[in-house]
């Protein structure tokens, strides 16, 4: 096991951001998402070609396929793609 001060340390300064509809992820938690949008798809990508960090948020709109800053909230969590199917 990582200790705290160690593991806050490699958490990157920058990362992909992840809007996701239907759900809040709250620290620690083990969440199977489903990706469908291709900005999402991408996010994952790239997210998986470096440290496997994500920055999770939710969107206002559920139906909004395409959100911008302001369709969001304004506090996320920060997330590792543990499995990929």
């Amino acid at each position: 096991m990582i200790p705290e001060d160690e593991a806050l340390t490699q958490i990157p300064e920058k990362m992909p951001v992840l809007p996701i509809r239907d759900v809040v992820i709250f620290p620690f938690m083990k969440v199977p998402l489903l990706v469908g949008r291709m900005s999402s798809v991408v996010a994952v990508d790239e997210s998986l070609s470096k440290d496997r960090f994500l920055f999770c948020i939710a969107q206002k709109d559920t139906k909004d396929e395409n959100p911008i800053p302001n369709g969001l909230y304004e506090v996320g969590t920060i997330a590792t793609i543990l499995k990929m199917h």
